[in-house]
């Protein structure tokens, strides 16, 4: 709409400074009609050159205008969200009685269009208006053709049979006898056919005729029964030019003049051409302005005296070669100006950005260590430390409850987190509860059995769940060397007792490896060991003979290995309601009356498996891409709540959409954002501009849709329409 309007208004200046131009250099006298008619064919061509070069500036993107400034055109031009919401509101009654107030519905669509549209539709009433009145001239010529007669052969025919062996002319037009009240006029291409008025060959003298004849000749020999149409299309194409009209009125005359010339070279009879002009504009003329007809008479006093003069008092002086120079430098010059009135109109297209040199390997990332400082408020409640939504609860009140927690979009370093609390007392969420910072997630358990793991990445999985390097447990330090074992002090003497036998002495078992445990607190270290008390009270010492000191029953233990780090929760065999859940039936969006983008747009990319534009590997494609012009308006499909505005690591200016149902809907790679996050969105209200920003090879719109934490396939998403009209 605003390349039409453009175009509409610079015709006009454009227009008035070729009229001049033309009027400026055909002043000369020696200007011939030949090249009089050349400069203003010239002019046509140049009046029409930016409405020709439009669609070709546009499909190759050879605008120059700054892509900002037509796309605040373009989005100035979109109603405001309130008269959205009204339109939306109406019903099907309402609609009716709205129309029937206005007088009808072009009364009803008059007073709701806007003036882009007001514009197109004047231009193409016009445009049908012109139509109609060349058919209507083409009409009146047949039927004074249908009516008219094959001259007998006499003094007429001769004449024409004798032009056409000189201008070699193949097949030698036809004659045929009009009515009397129409000038002589000639028509047609395959079957050219020159048409004289009744009674003329009584009228005009034998020389007089001869010329007349002549002078059609020389239009069929010219070529002007195809030419003259073509030359005139000008005028009904801008009708709403007053130069263009000026311009076709300097071309009747120009070819007129030019034909004069070629008759007065071939007969050389200054004088009886001018009184044959004389005669024959005594004939009416008959014709319609907008015939497809030579006609030699033109309409107008001022024309006839130009020819008469012209034919008097032109001269064998050399033609005005500068003013022809002149015209034709002229002529070079201003194409380009005509090709650069529609390219300062037409957006630039956006630079492709090349693509970046391929990131090195990353490192392993290590597991972050849990923090229970991230969880547990001040009231001693467990709080979620970002927006999450509840992905699965699970346990009781003695074994403890578990959370697992999973952020919906990516944070400000373009990750997205994952967090599971194991060993709650209580519970204050449900499973595909969305909860926000600092809400309670419920009560601690015993300190021994509560555990807490984070992972954060931008590498997901196709659960849209983040991907963790596990981190290799160290390998045990080597086992100390053995300590001195002091020597025993003798034992006092005590009251004789039994000997004890040594096979009644059980050996002390192995020590049993520790096992690993997950998800729970480290074990403290084991507290020093006690000496023992003797387990039989001394006795009155009685003589005896002192005893050899016994060897030691246990043998000295080697102090214990370092244990193993404990192993996160990921390293054992993930619990049953971490298994991805079964794949969820396509999303319905209620409500949803708009579509996401305007044609011209089209799908890309679509979602699954595809080659990756950079890597050029195959990879999993999470949602579609729509290419559409830099600044085209995104609208929303759907009501809902922004939850989201930002810019994501690799995507670009985005924004998030929260609908009633949960559905999420993601949109990234934006120029430009128009709303912000808890705003309130209605169906069809703009939210954003078609960009380029990111990673990305060219403007376009990437969207995403989520079902209860589960990627789906836009497409087929009940409700949602991607393009309108598609």
């Amino acid at each position: 709409m605003t390349l039409l309007m453009w175009l509409a208004a610079s015709s006009l200046v454009w227009g008035g400074v070729l009229w001049i131009a033309g009027r400026v250099l055909q002043r000369s006298t020696h200007v011939s009609g030949a090249a009089r008619q050349w400069i203003w064919r010239g002019a046509t061509v140049l009046l029409l050159a930016p409405w020709i070069a439009a669609p070709f500036v546009v499909m190759f993107g050879l605008g120059l205008a700054p892509a900002e400034s037509v796309a605040t055109t373009i989005a100035a031009t979109v109603p405001a969200p309130e008269t959205l919401a009204a339109m939306h509101a109406l019903d099907a009654g309402n609609v009716e009685t709205v129309v029937a107030s206005n007088g009808g519905s072009v009364m009803a669509w008059l007073g709701q269009a806007s003036l882009p549209e007001l514009l197109i539709a004047v231009f193409i009433a016009g445009w049908i208006v012109r139509f109609v009145a060349a058919q209507l001239a083409l009409r009146s010529l047949l039927g004074i053709v249908n009516i008219s007669r094959e001259a007998e052969p006499g003094i007429a025919k001769s004449f024409v049979k004798a032009w056409a062996q000189r201008l070699k002319l193949r097949p030698a037009p036809r004659l045929r006898i009009v009515a009397e009240q129409h000038s002589p006029f000639s028509f047609g291409i395959l079957r050219p056919t020159i048409c004289v008025p009744e009674g003329m060959e009584d009228k005009l003298s034998r020389g007089s005729l001869n010329l007349v004849v002549g002078h059609e000749s020389l239009h069929i020999a010219r070529g002007d029964g195809w030419l003259r149409p073509l030359e005139r299309v000008t005028a009904d194409i801008l009708w709403f030019n007053p130069f263009a009209w000026l311009i076709r009125h300097e071309l009747d005359v120009a070819r007129e003049l030019a034909v004069d010339e070629a008759v007065l070279a071939l007969s050389d009879a200054r004088v009886a051409y001018a009184r044959t002009l004389r005669d024959v504009a005594g004939f009416a003329a008959g014709l319609s302005a907008n015939a497809p007809a030579a006609s030699m008479s033109l309409p107008g006093g001022r024309n006839l005296m130009l020819r008469v003069n012209r034919t008097l008092t032109q001269t064998g002086k050399k033609p005005a070669r500068a003013a022809i120079i002149v015209a034709c430098l002229l002529g070079l010059a201003a194409a380009p100006l005509a090709v650069a009135q529609v390219m300062m109109a037409v957006p630039a297209r956006p630079a492709i950005q090349p693509p970046p040199p391929p990131a090195p390997p990353k490192a392993p990332k290590t597991p972050k260590p849990p923090k229970t400082s991230e969880f547990a408020g001040a009231d001693g409640m467990i709080r979620a430390s970002f927006d999450a939504k509840v992905m699965s609860t699970a346990g009781d009140q003695n074994s403890g409850f578990r959370v697992e927690l999973l952020q919906p979009s990516p944070g400000e370093t373009g990750e997205i987190c994952m967090a599971q609390l194991d060993g709650l007392s209580s519970l204050s969420v449900e499973r595909d509860q969305f909860v926000s910072r600092g809400d309670a997630l419920g009560t601690p358990g015993a300190t021994g059995r509560m555990s807490f793991a984070v992972d954060c990445s931008d590498d997901l999985d196709s659960n849209g769940r983040p991907k963790v390097v596990e981190a290799q447990p160290a390998p045990p330090a080597p086992p100390a060397p053995p300590a001195p074992v002091e020597a025993v002090a003798p034992v006092a003497p005590v009251a004789p007792v039994a000997p004890l036998a040594r096979d009644r002495i059980a050996p002390l078992a192995p020590l049993s490896p520790v096992s690993p445990v997950s998800r729970v607190a480290p074990l403290a270290p084991p507290s020093p060991v006690t000496p023992m008390t003797p387990m039989i009270a001394p006795t009155p010492p009685t003589p005896m003979t002192p005893m050899t000191p016994m060897t030691p029953m246990v043998a000295p233990v080697a102090p214990v290995s370092p244990m193993p780090p404990t192993p996160s929760w990921r390293d054992q065999t993930p619990p049953a309601l971490l298994i991805p859940p079964v794949p969820l039936s396509p999303a319905v969006l209620k409500g949803a009356n708009h579509a996401v983008i305007e044609a011209p747009a089209r799908v890309t990319s679509p979602y699954g498996e595809r080659q990756d534009p950079f890597t050029g590997k195959r990879d999993f494609h999470a949602g579609i891409d729509i290419a559409a012009q830099q600044g085209s308006t995104i609208y929303a499909p759907a009501g809902g709540r922004v939850s989201f505005v930002g810019v994501r690591n690799g995507r670009g200016n985005g924004v998030d959409l929260e609908t009633a149902e949960g559905v999420r809907i993601v949109f990234t790679h934006m120029d430009e954002t128009k709303v912000k996050v808890g705003d309130a969105i209605v169906s069809g209200q703009l939210i954003g501009t078609v960009g380029s920003t990111g990673l990305s090879t060219g403007s376009h719109v990437h969207l995403e849709v989520w079902n209860k934490g589960q990627i789906q396939d836009p497409a087929k998403v009940k409700g949602l329409v991607l393009i309108a009209g598609h």
